[in-house]
């Protein structure tokens, strides 16, 4: 009888510690849904649809400046549906040297400026402004797939490619696997041996982001979400808010990864002048946009 009374303090504790537990919880989502907001471009976009918004994703190399991977995210956030447009690198665009699309972020000088440049690149190429830009180095990206334990994945090919001066080595077998950060990068990076070169690569790529979205959006793993935000966020460059972030995870999770819309811009491979470029197909391009994207007319 004399153990009763520690015996009432325990489960009072415990009942305590629970109550304060799930008060945070729900705190915590509540100043989520406050500062929780979808990304909009700061400038006039009237003809804009409602719910639906385009988030500028690059990848560089460590030095910072090529964008060797490039997609435009958009998101209909009342229909619930994502697209993914992958952009080749080699994309035929004036102005640069060489003239291609991943030359504009070294040409702005990298960081936000580069990526401000890019993003207008981007308008002008497709009559989308995004309303947002992600952009971060794969040492950020290897990262985040470690962070959510691997991707499983089948890597279409045998990828052996070495070069030294940029620090890259890839060793990958062709098969079904489960591939941790470091072999993730490896095949994000590799296109020596495709027999379209980039044009394969961004097929690579974007079916990578669609099987990572589709395991990581599990309910067991998105507990992990806010270690890979905090991973990012405070290494990767951005005009989005932590309240835009929120928002993005937030129609994401509302979203059926297993129908993600896969495109590729239109165009093709041609050379001119002696260089291999990609050359986009503008009226094909303003088909797709119309389709797809966020404008009821184009501009």
């Amino acid at each position: 009888m004399a153990r009763e009374p520690k015996q009432r303090k325990k489960h009072h504790f415990i009942r305590k510690t629970i109550c304060g537990l799930l008060l945070a919880v729900v705190l915590f989502v509540a100043y989520c849904a406050l500062i929780a907001g979808m990304p909009e471009a700061d400038v006039d976009t009237t003809d804009k649809r409602n719910g639906i918004c385009n988030i500028l994703l690059a990848g560089t190399d460590e030095g910072g400046m090529r964008t060797d991977t490039m997609m435009l995210l958009s998101i209909n956030d009342k229909e619930h549906t994502v697209t993914l447009l992958s952009l080749p690198r080699d994309t035929y665009t004036e102005g640069y040297n060489p003239p291609k699309l991943n030359s504009a972020c070294a040409a702005g000088g990298g960081g936000e400026e580069g990526m401000q440049w890019l993003r207008h690149e981007v308008s002008s190429l497709l009559g989308i402004i995004p309303d947002g830009y992600v952009l971060v180095n794969f040492n950020v990206f290897e990262d985040i797939v470690d962070t959510f334990g691997g991707v499983k994945f089948y890597v279409p090919m045998d990828m052996d490619y070495e070069d030294p001066a940029q620090d890259l080595y890839i060793h990958l077998e062709q098969g079904y696997q489960k591939l941790n950060g470091e072999k993730a990068v490896q095949l994000m990076r590799y296109r020596s041996g495709y027999a379209m070169a980039d044009l394969e690569r961004v097929n690579v790529q974007r079916e990578f982001l669609q099987a990572a979205l589709d395991q990581w959006l599990d309910p067991w793993l998105i507990i992990k979400a806010p270690i890979a935000a905090g991973t990012v966020y405070k290494d990767m460059t951005t005009d989005l808010s932590p309240g835009n972030c929120i928002w993005l995870i937030r129609a994401l999770l509302q979203c059926d990864i297993a129908q993600l819309n896969t495109q590729t811009l239109p165009g093709a491979p041609q050379y001119i002048n002696g260089g291999s470029y990609f050359v986009p197909d503008a009226g094909a391009i303003e088909a797709l946009t119309t389709a797809f994207y966020p404008y009821e007319t184009n501009w």
